[in-house]
């Protein structure tokens, strides 16, 4: 039986730390993505040795600390998928009709565009400032000090939004800053969202937004963390998670909106699985600068798709543009057939029912012409599903037939960095990266 190298040795250490500190699986990202990630911080820290580098990685917690914030990067930008800040626009209405306070959840929040457009879409409604807030969670401080910051260039206006958000906005020279009546909405805190501890007893919100998150969790932290999700939610609030989340695991304790690209759950109320309230403990959730962060030890790991930020000159970012969205009932009395054949899909895959959804996605390209858009739902329910190869042909497909699509490169892209392609992954992204610059040239002339 062949000895283990010290860099192997290494390599087992790292993901064993990951995955008792963070609850990361291994598997979520690649061993060719931590292998990389492990040999930069070796050059980094400059430890002569395989052997010197895992005593550095088991005696300083901050070099955990550097570990994470290089395998788990976040993939956001403004109004991402869109369809979920619409709803909760609608959801929120009986609240701000009777003047109930209002509180949201962002968790995982990265760099600050989900909670900044949380806070934009509830103020766009019509929401009174003193009537809502929205709490901004993270693993990483210097994520939290950059969202904190609010200034954000080019990448994090990748989308369109639900309404016109210019006016949330001021130019600089870095890009956009977010204007201080949203950044005064929203609260960033440091804390773990996979310690028992890691909010109050008696902390609650109406609506969660915790995407691209659990699928990146070792099977029992995720059991466990969806049940906490469930704690911190009230009885008649909403759960957003990512596309790829629809989990069997989450309808234990939770039952699909049924509303198409939401991705949204609500509470299952005779759920008698429920774990336990933690002990009672002390937070600061007032607003404010940045909380103290729990022990070091204990950190979470990060929401979002792991991927090295696109590295891109300092310019003004394309404008957010207003786009329209359709109601579901709209949806539903379209005439066209095809069109509602691909709302059933979306819906099955949201509800969990992927083997369902990816069977009436064949019988459409059996019966018709190739469609980028059938290629890129099977994608994203193979991705569910963690058949990561057909995934990655589906999205290959999809970019085969309409080469401009965005979101399918970020995914293929994601898809080969996670399987070790690096040079097809760095390919995509420049892919990418000429789109957005090409869009930012058109929408400026």
């Amino acid at each position: 039986m062949p000895l283990k190298s010290d860099k192997q040795d290494a390599l087992e250490l790292a993901q064993a730390i990951l995955g008792k500190a963070i609850g990361m699986d291994p598997d979520s990202v690649g061993p060719a993505l931590l292998e990389r990630v492990l040999a930069e911080r070796r050059r980094q820290t400059k430890s002569p040795t395989w052997s010197a580098y895992q005593n550095l990685l088991r005696c300083r917690p901050d070099e955990l600390d550097e570990l994470v914030e290089r395998i788990v990067v976040p993939e956001t930008w403004f109004f991402r998928d869109l369809e979920p800040f619409v709803l909760l626009k609608e959801i929120s209405a009986a609240a701000r009709a009777t003047g109930a306070f209002y509180s949201v959840l962002s968790a995982p929040c990265s760099t600050g565009e989900e909670p900044y457009s949380i806070a934009m879409a509830l103020l766009e409604s019509g929401f009174d400032p003193n009537k809502f807030h929205v709490d901004a969670a993270d693993i990483s401080r210097s994520s939290l000090q950059r969202a904190q910051q609010g200034v954000f260039g080019k990448n994090s206006f990748r989308g369109q939004a639900p309404f016109e958000a210019e006016r949330y906005f001021e130019k600089n020279k870095e890009g956009r800053a977010v204007r201080a009546e949203v950044r005064r909405q929203v609260r960033f805190f440091q804390t773990n969202l996979v310690d028992p501890d890691g909010f109050p007893a008696n902390q609650s919100y109406d609506a969660i937004f915790c995407r691209n998150f659990l699928i990146y969790l070792k099977p029992d932290v995720k059991t466990a963390t969806i049940k906490r999700l469930w704690r911190l939610l009230k009885p008649d609030g909403v759960l957003f998670v990512g596309h790829a989340e629809s989990l069997p695991l989450l309808y234990e304790h939770f039952h699909s909106t049924n509303r198409p690209r939401a991705f949204a759950f609500l509470k299952n109320r005779d759920d008698a699985t429920q774990p336990d309230a933690p002990a009672p403990r002390t937070a600061d959730l007032t607003p404010g600068p940045v909380a103290a962060p729990l022990p070091r030890r204990t950190r979470p790991a990060r929401a979002a798709t792991r991927s090295e930020p696109i590295k891109r000159r300092r310019e003004d970012s394309p404008p957010l543009r207003e786009t329209s969205v359709s109601s579901p009932q709209a949806k539903e009395a379209a005439p066209n057939i095809a069109a509602d054949d691909m709302e059933q899909a979306r819906r099955l895959a949201d509800e969990g029912r992927l083997d369902d959804a990816r069977r009436l996605c064949e019988q459409r390209l059996k019966l018709g012409r190739p469609e980028a858009d059938v290629y890129h739902l099977l994608g994203l329910v193979e991705e569910a599903a963690q058949r990561f190869a057909a995934a990655e042909e589906h999205f290959k497909k999809a970019l085969y037939l309409e080469p401009g699509r965005e979101e399918t490169l970020v995914h293929l892209a994601l898809l080969c960095e996670r399987s070790g392609k690096a040079k097809q992954a760095a390919a995509l992204r420049q892919r990418l990266k000429r789109l957005k610059e090409r869009a930012a040239v058109e929408s400026s002339g």
